[in-house]
């Protein structure tokens, strides 16, 4: 075959092959069979728990992030017999940037409540999704020469999330103390260089029945756009909420997002719904869908006399308020039957824009620039097309 037919053949093959490498790379029926039983300090047997710590630290590290770990002491109501101290153990992945630039965080919560009967749904994909845009983010951008990193991404596997346990009386959550002992000290005790938190948590219930999305009686009062949307779509389960506080830099994470989320927004089935909070807004019922979740602890940050608000987003299905469509025939639910297409295409979608929401706040990719101020690459891309489509019409 002749060098310029090698030519046509090479760059037909990687320009189309561009556009959906993120899709196709994306493996995370490899993560939840790590993450199908519950994961507690508190249930009969702690060897799901402690070796979902293990397999999150160990792919960490596959991904070369350094990785780190902060060891915190709290307490567990136990069968209703009081407080139980317990150890736990936030992971954390760390892609270095400059010491002086910006800091992002992506966060999921690791175990689970003892009553969860879907420890996949809540939280296994949460941590699958971050663990594939860790390695995403590594593999397309960070590790990449040719990409100037402006700042560095932190991706934090939380541990006991004791918010969500049941009974009284119960100690801080993990992601609390992550805040307080870890992160605070992190930031040089400065919220300057700190972009924002982004957190998963129930984010695999797509359902297109009607009615399967409940919402509390006060949320039409206090997101009433959405509320209009999502009753106009028969309250179907059609959405990824993003959860966040109203502020400049909160509206900077929000909007990157939302830019990524929707790139493609045509050709998918899916939409983001934002679920902004304003102050004087009175929450009630509806405070309940995102206050046990980690991103909550940054909203209320106070680590001395004042409060530190941080940015932070949840993203989420909902949770309960959210139908499962689901129908597991095995308990617990195996990774294979519960990564269902729709599933998949969902949590495929949340990790695609995730990874291009880093890349496009963090990463600088260079261009080189003709006189005309047009990119040379893309020109040259256009024209190697067009003499290969020349070549195949004669």
């Amino acid at each position: 075959m002749a060098a310029s037919n090698w030519i046509c053949v090479v760059s037909a093959l990687t320009f189309g092959v561009v556009g959906s490498v993120t899709s196709q790379s994306i493996n995370l029926e490899q993560h939840l069979q790590h993450l199908t039983t519950i994961r507690n300090p508190s249930a009969s047997s702690n060897t799901a728990w402690y070796e979902a710590r293990d397999y999150i630290s160990h792919q960490f590290f596959s991904y070369n992030l350094t990785t780190k770990f902060h060891t915190f002491n709290t307490s567990v109501n136990v069968n209703n017999n009081g407080g139980t101290t317990f150890t736990g153990t936030n992971v954390i992945g760390i892609a270095e940037g400059p010491a002086d630039g910006p800091v992002l965080l992506v966060g999921a919560d690791f175990d689970t409540t003892v009553s969860q009967k879907s420890p996949l749904e809540d939280n296994g994909a949460g941590i699958a999704a971050l663990l594939e845009v860790a390695r995403l983010y590594m593999d397309q951008y960070h590790s990449n020469e040719l990409n100037n990193v402006t700042g560095t991404v932190l991706f934090v596997a939380f541990d006991i999330n004791t918010v969500e346990y049941e009974g009284q009386p119960s100690g801080k959550a993990g992601s609390y103390l992550f805040l307080h002992q870890w992160l605070w000290s992190y930031l040089g005790q400065s919220s300057e260089r700190f972009y924002g938190a982004i957190i998963l948590d129930s984010i695999s219930k797509y359902n297109m029945e009607e009615r399967s999305q409940v919402l509390p009686d006060d949320f039409q009062d206090v997101f009433p756009e959405a509320y209009g949307d999502i009753v106009n779509r028969t309250n179907k389960g059609d959405f990824l909420a993003l959860f966040t506080r109203h502020s400049e830099a909160s509206r900077r994470l929000t909007e990157a997002l939302f830019d990524s989320y929707e790139k493609d927004r045509k050709a998918m089935m899916f939409r983001l719904l934002d679920l902004t909070l304003r102050d004087g807004s009175k929450y009630g019922e509806t405070f309940r869908m995102f206050d046990h979740q980690s991103q909550f602890h940054f909203w209320t940050f106070q680590p001395a006399d004042k409060p530190v608000p941080l940015p932070a987003i949840l993203l989420t299905d909902t949770d309960v308020h959210r139908k499962s469509p689901n129908t597991c025939s095995t308990n617990p639910c195996t990774a294979e039957e519960f990564l269902t297409r729709p599933a998949k295409a969902f949590i495929e979608k949340t990790v695609e824009s995730l990874v291009q929401t880093l890349a496009s706040l963090l990463i600088e990719s260079p261009e080189v620039v003709t006189d005309s101020g047009i990119g040379l690459v893309p020109s040259i891309s256009i024209m190697v097309l067009a003499v290969c489509l020349g070549k195949l019409l004669h």
